[in-house]
């Protein structure tokens, strides 16, 4: 850890140093900025207690709706996720999510075509229940 100052300053002297911003607006700023962090910590978090299909799903529907393209069949993953991926999302090995990525399969809560993954995100919902998916048309 490089050399660091800690500083204590009055309200204004800190507004100014800010350029005037508003509580408010500095609180937006805040928030914007840590929202990803925040939004990793209570994923992991919720993961400890978690039992790892369910973690595996939720991964699943995050990355749907983050990145899938609805069809017939499913919402899509357009993009090339390996086992690994997951297993690194959902904070599990890899093997474990081979085994559970087949089992998913086997009752037809995901279907792979080549590199891409097809999810029925219905049935996936009743596995992990943290996540819902809404989209925006375009």
């Amino acid at each position: 850890m490089g050399e660091f100052v800690i500083a204590k300053a009055h309200p204004a002297v800190f507004n100014e140093l800010l350029g005037g911003m508003s509580f408010p607006a500095l609180q937006k700023f805040v928030e914007s900025l840590c929202r990803g962090q925040y939004a990793l910590m209570v994923r992991y978090a919720g993961f400890l207690r978690e039992r790892v299909p369910r973690c595996i799903a939720d991964t699943l529907l995050e990355l749907a709706a983050r990145f899938g393209v609805e069809d017939s069949r499913g919402v899509v993953l357009n993009l090339p996720i390996a086992r690994e991926d997951i297993a690194g999302l959902a904070g599990c090995s890899r093997e474990l999510v081979a085994r559970i990525l087949t089992d998913f399969e086997r009752r037809r809560l995901i279907l792979r075509e080549n590199r891409r993954l097809i999810l029925n995100t219905a049935s996936l919902r009743k596995v992990g229940a943290r996540y819902s998916i809404t989209r925006v048309s375009s």
